[in-house]
């Protein structure tokens, strides 16, 4: 089988912000969506990833972008070793 992405969806369980400063990073945590229904879009797809993210972001631009409740897809591709 040869497999260049991997698709699956996670959810956004929780943004926590460093300090009060809107200019602040913080960490966003994620997990995989597994529902039992097998029309669900992760078990259709054959995906059976299961497990958290959590995601440092010094950027506040980047981290609003995640709010509590939404869903994101998450790609994961092969990427070549990085220069040493």
């Amino acid at each position: 089988m040869d497999v260049r992405t991997v698709r699956t969806k996670f959810f956004c369980k929780e943004v926590t912000v460093h300090s009060e400063s809107p200019n602040s990073g913080g960490v966003v945590k994620l997990s995989a969506v597994n529902s039992g229904h097998p029309a669900h879009e992760n078990r259709a797809a054959g995906v059976s990833l299961q497990g958290d993210l959590a995601l440092s972001v010094s950027n506040p631009q980047t981290r609003q972008f995640f709010v509590p409740g939404n869903e994101y897809y998450v790609d994961f591709t092969p990427a070549p070793p990085t220069a040493t």
